[in-house]
C-alpha cells in the first residue's frame, strides 16, 4: 500500500519567529524530519490536543512541543515552542 504524502505549510509566525530562534542543529534535524518521515505518517506521530480543538494536534521533539492542523492534503505547522517557554508564558498569564 502507497503511502500518501502531504504537503507541508508553516503558518507566517512560525517562520518569522519560531524557526528563528532554533539552534541550528536543533533546526536541520527537525526540517529533516518534517520532510522525509512526517509528511508520510503525521498520524503516527502526531497525538491529538485534549478539548475543545479537536482538529489540532501536537508532536513533541526533544524540549519542544510543535502544534499542527491538518486540512484535507495539507499539513499546517502552527507552532515550535520549547517547554521552558510555553511554561514562562503560561506563568506570565496566571500571574
Amino acid at each position: 500500500m502507497r503511502q500518501k504524502n502531504y504537503e507541508l505549510r508553516f503558518h507566517p509566525e512560525v517562520l518569522k519567529r519560531d524557526l528563528e530562534d532554533l539552534s541550528p542543529p536543533f533546526k536541520n534535524a527537525l526540517t529533516k524530519f518534517l520532510k522525509e518521515k512526517f509528511i508520510k505518517r503525521p498520524f503516527f506521530y502526531g497525538k491529538p490536543i485534549r478539548g475543545e480543538s479537536l482538529n489540532y494536534w501536537k508532536i513533541r521533539l526533544s524540549n519542544y512541543l510543535i502544534g499542527f492542523k491538518i486540512i484535507d492534503n495539507q499539513i499546517i505547522i502552527l507552532g515550535v515552542v520549547s517547554f521552558h517557554q510555553l511554561f514562562e508564558q503560561k506563568h506570565e498569564r496566571f500571574s
